[in-house]
Protein backbone atom coordinates (compact mmCIF):
# COMPACT_ATOMS: atom_id res chain seq x y z
CA UNK A 1 0.00 0.00 0.00
CA UNK A 2 1.46 3.59 -0.92
CA UNK A 3 0.45 4.55 3.07
CA UNK A 4 3.67 2.49 3.84
CA UNK A 5 5.58 5.08 1.79
CA UNK A 6 6.91 8.54 3.27
CA UNK A 7 6.92 11.96 1.46
CA UNK A 8 8.68 14.70 3.22
CA UNK A 9 6.92 17.75 2.23
CA UNK A 10 8.51 20.87 2.48
CA UNK A 11 6.63 24.19 2.03
CA UNK A 12 7.69 28.24 2.74
CA UNK A 13 5.29 30.06 4.18
CA UNK A 14 4.66 31.73 0.81
CA UNK A 15 3.60 28.74 -0.84
CA UNK A 16 1.44 27.26 1.73
CA UNK A 17 -1.77 28.15 0.15
CA UNK A 18 -0.45 26.62 -2.71
CA UNK A 19 -0.05 23.15 -0.66
CA UNK A 20 -2.77 23.87 2.46
CA UNK A 21 -5.35 21.59 0.33
CA UNK A 22 -3.15 19.46 -1.32
CA UNK A 23 -0.85 18.13 1.69
CA UNK A 24 -4.05 16.38 3.32
CA UNK A 25 -4.98 15.10 -0.29
CA UNK A 26 -1.57 13.22 -0.47
CA UNK A 27 -1.96 11.86 2.98
CA UNK A 28 -5.01 9.69 2.14
CA UNK A 29 -2.44 7.70 -0.06
CA UNK A 30 0.74 7.89 1.32
CA UNK A 31 2.47 9.00 5.04
CA UNK A 32 3.20 12.74 4.69
CA UNK A 33 5.41 14.38 6.83
CA UNK A 34 4.80 18.09 6.31
CA UNK A 35 7.64 20.73 6.87
CA UNK A 36 6.44 24.56 7.05
CA UNK A 37 9.23 26.96 7.05
CA UNK A 38 8.54 29.83 8.60
CA UNK A 39 10.44 33.54 8.48
CA UNK A 40 11.06 36.11 11.29
CA UNK A 41 8.16 37.99 10.97
CA UNK A 42 4.79 38.65 8.45
CA UNK A 43 3.92 35.15 7.83
CA UNK A 44 0.57 34.56 5.80
CA UNK A 45 0.18 31.55 7.78
CA UNK A 46 0.19 30.88 11.61
CA UNK A 47 1.13 27.07 13.27
CA UNK A 48 -2.57 26.86 15.13
CA UNK A 49 -4.20 27.60 11.65
CA UNK A 50 -2.44 24.97 9.78
CA UNK A 51 -3.01 23.02 12.33
CA UNK A 52 -6.93 23.68 11.83
CA UNK A 53 -6.69 23.23 8.57
CA UNK A 54 -5.26 19.65 8.33
CA UNK A 55 -6.74 18.27 11.41
CA UNK A 56 -8.13 14.63 11.56
CA UNK A 57 -5.95 13.39 8.74
CA UNK A 58 -3.92 10.60 10.88
CA UNK A 59 -0.97 9.99 7.96
CA UNK A 60 -0.29 13.48 7.79
CA UNK A 61 2.60 14.61 10.47
CA UNK A 62 3.92 18.24 10.98
CA UNK A 63 6.64 19.72 11.50
CA UNK A 64 7.47 23.89 11.75
CA UNK A 65 10.60 26.01 11.46
CA UNK A 66 11.14 29.04 12.37
CA UNK A 67 14.08 31.22 11.42
CA UNK A 68 15.85 33.16 13.92
CA UNK A 69 17.74 35.67 11.53
CA UNK A 70 16.73 37.97 8.65
CA UNK A 71 16.77 37.00 5.38
CA UNK A 72 20.03 38.68 4.83
CA UNK A 73 22.18 36.35 7.58
CA UNK A 74 24.66 34.52 6.65
CA UNK A 75 23.14 31.90 9.56
CA UNK A 76 19.70 31.16 7.78
CA UNK A 77 22.39 28.19 6.02
CA UNK A 78 21.38 26.48 9.66
CA UNK A 79 17.66 26.90 9.12
CA UNK A 80 17.39 25.12 5.96
CA UNK A 81 19.67 22.29 7.07
CA UNK A 82 17.29 21.56 9.48
CA UNK A 83 15.34 20.12 7.16
CA UNK A 84 17.51 17.27 7.46
CA UNK A 85 17.15 17.10 10.99
CA UNK A 86 13.59 16.18 10.84
CA UNK A 87 14.69 13.79 7.92
CA UNK A 88 16.82 11.32 9.93
CA UNK A 89 14.04 10.10 12.20
CA UNK A 90 11.94 9.13 9.04
CA UNK A 91 12.64 6.94 6.19
CA UNK A 92 11.96 8.94 2.93
CA UNK A 93 10.99 7.61 0.10
CA UNK A 94 10.43 11.13 -1.98
CA UNK A 95 11.53 14.64 -0.76
CA UNK A 96 9.34 17.10 -2.07
CA UNK A 97 10.30 21.13 -2.01
CA UNK A 98 7.88 23.94 -3.05
CA UNK A 99 10.27 26.56 -1.51
CA UNK A 100 12.07 28.80 -4.55
CA UNK A 101 15.25 28.32 -5.85
CA UNK A 102 16.62 31.68 -5.16
CA UNK A 103 17.97 31.89 -2.15
CA UNK A 104 21.91 31.27 -1.25
CA UNK A 105 21.75 29.92 2.12
CA UNK A 106 19.52 27.59 0.92
CA UNK A 107 22.06 26.12 -1.00
CA UNK A 108 23.83 23.61 1.24
CA UNK A 109 20.75 22.14 1.64
CA UNK A 110 19.98 21.78 -1.92
CA UNK A 111 23.22 20.55 -2.63
CA UNK A 112 22.81 17.68 0.09
CA UNK A 113 19.37 16.70 -1.37
CA UNK A 114 19.27 12.53 -2.40
CA UNK A 115 19.29 13.19 -6.07
CA UNK A 116 17.12 10.31 -7.41
CA UNK A 117 14.51 10.78 -4.32
CA UNK A 118 13.84 14.76 -4.48
CA UNK A 119 11.48 17.06 -6.28
CA UNK A 120 12.10 20.97 -6.69
CA UNK A 121 8.83 23.17 -7.42
CA UNK A 122 9.07 25.88 -9.75
CA UNK A 123 7.14 28.54 -10.52
CA UNK A 124 9.06 30.14 -13.40
CA UNK A 125 10.58 28.47 -16.41
CA UNK A 126 13.89 31.53 -16.31
CA UNK A 127 13.61 33.94 -14.01
CA UNK A 128 11.56 37.12 -15.22
CA UNK A 129 12.42 40.23 -17.06
CA UNK A 130 12.70 42.95 -14.81
CA UNK A 131 13.12 40.98 -11.37
CA UNK A 132 16.39 42.37 -9.24
CA UNK A 133 19.73 40.71 -9.15
CA UNK A 134 18.57 38.41 -12.11
CA UNK A 135 21.65 37.29 -12.83
CA UNK A 136 22.38 36.56 -9.69
CA UNK A 137 18.61 34.47 -9.39
CA UNK A 138 20.20 32.11 -12.68
CA UNK A 139 23.41 31.39 -10.75
CA UNK A 140 21.78 30.41 -7.35
CA UNK A 141 19.19 28.11 -9.87
CA UNK A 142 21.86 26.66 -11.85
CA UNK A 143 23.69 25.23 -8.36
CA UNK A 144 21.14 24.14 -6.68
CA UNK A 145 19.44 22.14 -9.21
CA UNK A 146 22.17 20.78 -10.64
CA UNK A 147 22.30 17.53 -9.37
CA UNK A 148 18.92 16.96 -8.86
CA UNK A 149 16.70 15.06 -11.54
CA UNK A 150 13.16 16.12 -11.26
CA UNK A 151 11.24 19.67 -11.46
CA UNK A 152 7.38 20.12 -10.94
CA UNK A 153 6.15 23.14 -12.79
CA UNK A 154 2.61 24.37 -12.89
CA UNK A 155 2.40 26.30 -16.39
CA UNK A 156 3.32 24.47 -19.51
CA UNK A 157 4.47 27.38 -20.91
CA UNK A 158 6.90 27.68 -18.08
CA UNK A 159 8.07 24.30 -18.48
CA UNK A 160 8.83 24.48 -22.01
CA UNK A 161 11.14 27.64 -21.08
CA UNK A 162 12.88 25.28 -18.31
CA UNK A 163 13.26 22.50 -20.67
CA UNK A 164 15.48 24.90 -22.91
CA UNK A 165 17.93 25.31 -19.87
CA UNK A 166 17.98 22.03 -18.56
CA UNK A 167 17.16 19.62 -21.39
CA UNK A 168 18.67 16.39 -19.13
CA UNK A 169 15.70 17.19 -16.41
CA UNK A 170 12.49 15.54 -15.87
CA UNK A 171 10.11 18.15 -15.61
CA UNK A 172 6.19 16.86 -14.37
CA UNK A 173 3.51 19.41 -15.46
CA UNK A 174 0.49 20.11 -13.26
CA UNK A 175 -2.02 22.82 -13.18
CA UNK A 176 -1.77 24.73 -10.47
CA UNK A 177 -4.62 23.46 -7.99
CA UNK A 178 -7.12 25.54 -6.86
CA UNK A 179 -6.80 27.79 -4.15
CA UNK A 180 -9.54 28.58 -1.50
CA UNK A 181 -9.60 30.06 1.83
CA UNK A 182 -13.25 28.79 3.11
CA UNK A 183 -16.52 29.19 2.02
CA UNK A 184 -18.30 32.58 1.16
CA UNK A 185 -21.43 33.85 3.79
CA UNK A 186 -22.85 36.55 0.48
CA UNK A 187 -24.28 35.69 -2.42
CA UNK A 188 -22.91 36.80 -5.78
CA UNK A 189 -24.83 40.87 -6.52
CA UNK A 190 -27.38 41.31 -9.13
CA UNK A 191 -26.20 42.52 -12.45
CA UNK A 192 -27.31 46.37 -12.35
CA UNK A 193 -23.77 47.32 -10.98
CA UNK A 194 -21.21 45.02 -12.86
CA UNK A 195 -17.93 44.84 -10.65
CA UNK A 196 -14.39 44.49 -11.43
CA UNK A 197 -12.07 43.24 -9.01
CA UNK A 198 -8.27 43.55 -8.79
CA UNK A 199 -6.66 41.92 -5.72
CA UNK A 200 -3.35 41.34 -4.57
CA UNK A 201 0.14 43.37 -4.18
CA UNK A 202 0.21 46.16 -6.73
CA UNK A 203 2.94 46.31 -8.46
CA UNK A 204 4.38 47.13 -12.01
CA UNK A 205 4.02 43.29 -13.46
CA UNK A 206 -0.07 43.44 -12.26
CA UNK A 207 -0.35 46.52 -14.79
CA UNK A 208 -3.27 47.75 -12.56
CA UNK A 209 -2.93 51.02 -13.88
CA UNK A 210 -3.74 49.63 -17.76
CA UNK A 211 -7.21 48.38 -15.54
CA UNK A 212 -7.71 51.88 -14.38
CA UNK A 213 -7.14 53.54 -17.57
CA UNK A 214 -9.48 51.21 -19.07
CA UNK A 215 -12.00 52.25 -16.75
CA UNK A 216 -11.85 55.73 -16.91
CA UNK A 217 -11.87 55.21 -20.93
CA UNK A 218 -15.19 53.60 -20.97
CA UNK A 219 -17.13 56.19 -18.54
CA UNK A 220 -15.72 58.66 -20.92
CA UNK A 221 -17.05 57.25 -24.05
CA UNK A 222 -20.38 57.51 -21.54
CA UNK A 223 -20.62 53.59 -20.53
CA UNK A 224 -22.30 53.17 -16.89
CA UNK A 225 -23.31 50.90 -14.72
CA UNK A 226 -20.14 49.13 -13.43
CA UNK A 227 -17.49 49.72 -10.92
CA UNK A 228 -14.01 48.57 -10.40
CA UNK A 229 -13.01 47.41 -7.06
CA UNK A 230 -9.09 47.71 -5.92
CA UNK A 231 -8.28 45.79 -3.00
CA UNK A 232 -4.50 44.74 -1.71
CA UNK A 233 -1.27 46.81 -0.49
CA UNK A 234 1.12 48.91 -2.32
CA UNK A 235 4.26 50.48 -1.65
CA UNK A 236 3.70 53.62 -4.00
CA UNK A 237 0.03 54.01 -4.53
CA UNK A 238 0.12 57.85 -5.26
CA UNK A 239 1.38 56.80 -8.91
CA UNK A 240 -2.13 54.76 -9.49
CA UNK A 241 -4.25 57.46 -7.55
CA UNK A 242 -3.24 60.29 -10.15
CA UNK A 243 -4.84 58.06 -12.66
CA UNK A 244 -8.18 57.65 -11.84
CA UNK A 245 -10.31 60.52 -13.53
CA UNK A 246 -13.74 59.70 -12.02
CA UNK A 247 -13.31 58.47 -8.57
CA UNK A 248 -17.39 57.81 -8.33
CA UNK A 249 -16.66 54.09 -10.17
CA UNK A 250 -13.71 52.70 -7.83
CA UNK A 251 -13.91 51.37 -4.68
CA UNK A 252 -9.87 51.70 -2.78
CA UNK A 253 -8.97 49.52 -0.19
CA UNK A 254 -5.51 49.70 -0.22
CA UNK A 255 -4.21 47.32 2.22
CA UNK A 256 -3.06 44.20 2.97
CA UNK A 257 -6.03 41.82 2.56
CA UNK A 258 -6.79 38.76 5.54
CA UNK A 259 -7.31 35.35 4.49
CA UNK A 260 -10.45 35.49 6.35
CA UNK A 261 -12.19 37.96 3.80
CA UNK A 262 -11.12 36.90 0.39
CA UNK A 263 -14.29 34.37 0.47
CA UNK A 264 -16.75 37.38 0.29
CA UNK A 265 -14.49 39.49 -1.24
CA UNK A 266 -14.15 36.84 -4.88
CA UNK A 267 -18.15 36.39 -3.98
CA UNK A 268 -19.30 39.86 -3.91
CA UNK A 269 -18.28 40.88 -7.52
CA UNK A 270 -18.92 39.70 -11.34
CA UNK A 271 -15.36 39.09 -12.83
CA UNK A 272 -12.01 39.22 -11.85
CA UNK A 273 -9.16 41.25 -13.91
CA UNK A 274 -5.31 40.36 -14.29
CA UNK A 275 -4.33 42.91 -16.77
CA UNK A 276 -0.29 41.72 -16.30
CA UNK A 277 2.56 42.73 -17.59
CA UNK A 278 4.35 39.53 -17.14
CA UNK A 279 3.29 36.05 -15.37
CA UNK A 280 4.61 32.08 -15.12
CA UNK A 281 1.23 31.19 -13.80
CA UNK A 282 -1.27 32.82 -11.06
CA UNK A 283 -2.44 31.99 -7.47
CA UNK A 284 -5.03 34.92 -7.54
CA UNK A 285 -6.23 33.09 -10.55
CA UNK A 286 -6.96 29.82 -9.11
CA UNK A 287 -8.72 31.67 -6.29
CA UNK A 288 -11.08 33.09 -8.62
CA UNK A 289 -11.17 29.38 -10.41
CA UNK A 290 -12.31 28.10 -6.75
CA UNK A 291 -14.85 30.75 -6.43
CA UNK A 292 -16.80 30.42 -9.86
CA UNK A 293 -15.36 33.58 -10.94
CA UNK A 294 -15.10 34.26 -14.34
CA UNK A 295 -11.42 35.84 -15.28
CA UNK A 296 -10.77 38.52 -17.57
CA UNK A 297 -6.48 38.83 -18.24
CA UNK A 298 -3.70 39.40 -20.98
CA UNK A 299 -3.24 36.70 -23.57
CA UNK A 300 0.35 36.05 -21.70
CA UNK A 301 1.21 32.20 -22.32
CA UNK A 302 0.45 31.55 -18.22
CA UNK A 303 -3.08 32.63 -18.50
CA UNK A 304 -3.75 31.44 -21.83
CA UNK A 305 -2.35 27.63 -20.78
CA UNK A 306 -5.75 27.73 -18.43
CA UNK A 307 -8.23 30.20 -19.36
CA UNK A 308 -10.26 28.81 -22.10
CA UNK A 309 -12.31 32.08 -23.81
CA UNK A 310 -15.68 32.01 -22.91
CA UNK A 311 -15.62 28.84 -20.32
CA UNK A 312 -14.24 30.25 -17.62
CA UNK A 313 -12.74 33.83 -18.86
CA UNK A 314 -11.73 36.16 -21.85
CA UNK A 315 -8.37 37.04 -22.90
CA UNK A 316 -7.35 40.77 -24.27
CA UNK A 317 -4.18 41.66 -25.63
CA UNK A 318 -1.70 42.42 -23.33
CA UNK A 319 -0.85 45.93 -22.95
CA UNK A 320 -3.96 47.19 -24.96
CA UNK A 321 -5.90 49.50 -23.57
CA UNK A 322 -8.22 49.72 -26.02
CA UNK A 323 -8.87 45.86 -26.22
CA UNK A 324 -9.43 45.50 -22.68
CA UNK A 325 -11.75 48.25 -22.38
CA UNK A 326 -13.72 46.78 -25.29
CA UNK A 327 -13.71 42.48 -23.52
CA UNK A 328 -14.95 44.92 -20.13
CA UNK A 329 -17.84 46.32 -22.11
CA UNK A 330 -19.13 43.48 -23.42
CA UNK A 331 -19.03 41.77 -20.00
CA UNK A 332 -21.55 44.88 -18.81
CA UNK A 333 -23.81 44.72 -21.28
CA UNK A 334 -24.03 40.64 -21.39
CA UNK A 335 -26.99 39.65 -19.87
CA UNK A 336 -28.14 37.59 -16.83
CA UNK A 337 -28.81 34.32 -19.04
CA UNK A 338 -25.53 34.84 -20.65
CA UNK A 339 -23.56 34.99 -17.50
CA UNK A 340 -25.44 32.63 -15.72
CA UNK A 341 -24.28 30.06 -18.68
CA UNK A 342 -20.94 31.14 -18.30
CA UNK A 343 -20.61 30.47 -14.67
CA UNK A 344 -22.13 27.20 -15.52
CA UNK A 345 -19.56 26.33 -17.79
CA UNK A 346 -16.77 27.44 -15.83
CA UNK A 347 -18.12 24.83 -13.13
CA UNK A 348 -17.96 22.12 -15.21
CA UNK A 349 -14.72 22.98 -17.00
CA UNK A 350 -13.27 23.53 -13.22
CA UNK A 351 -14.87 20.42 -11.57
CA UNK A 352 -13.00 18.02 -14.52
CA UNK A 353 -9.95 19.57 -14.81
CA UNK A 354 -8.99 20.56 -11.21
CA UNK A 355 -11.34 18.63 -8.68
CA UNK A 356 -9.68 16.33 -5.77
CA UNK A 357 -9.52 13.17 -7.79
CA UNK A 358 -7.78 14.69 -10.89
CA UNK A 359 -5.24 16.47 -8.67
CA UNK A 360 -4.27 13.30 -6.94
CA UNK A 361 -3.81 11.44 -9.70
CA UNK A 362 -1.64 13.58 -11.00
CA UNK A 363 0.80 13.13 -7.54
CA UNK A 364 0.16 9.33 -7.05
CA UNK A 365 1.60 9.48 -11.10
CA UNK A 366 4.23 11.66 -10.04
CA UNK A 367 5.35 10.35 -6.36
CA UNK A 368 5.21 6.21 -8.07
CA UNK A 369 7.55 7.21 -10.76
CA UNK A 370 9.85 9.04 -8.83
CA UNK A 371 9.92 5.84 -6.51
CA UNK A 372 10.01 3.06 -8.79
CA UNK A 373 13.15 5.03 -10.68
CA UNK A 374 14.97 5.54 -7.72
CA UNK A 375 14.27 1.61 -6.88
CA UNK A 376 16.36 0.78 -9.97
CA UNK A 377 19.38 2.75 -8.68
CA UNK A 378 19.60 0.89 -5.10
CA UNK A 379 18.18 4.26 -3.59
Amino acid sequence: MTKSRTILWVTDDTYVDHDIDVVPLVSSEYTVHWIILFAVKNNRYSEEGIRQETANHPNLHLHFIYAECRKRNIKNIFYYLKVFDIAKSIKVDVFHLDIGVDNPWAIPMFLKLPREKSIVVLHQGKPHEGMKHRWLCNLIRKIELKKLNYVKMFSKSQADIFRMSFPSHTVFEFNLPLIGFGKPTNKRPDRDNIRFLSFGTLNYAKNVDLLIDAACLLYKKGIRGFKVIIKGGCKDWSWYQQRIEYPEIFELDIRMVNNSEIPNLFNGVHYFVQPYRVVSQSGPLKIAFNYNLPVIASDLPGFRDEIKEGVNGFCFKKGDLNDLARVMKECIVQNKEEYETLRKNMDEYTKMHYSSGVVLEKYHEMFESVIQNSKKYGV
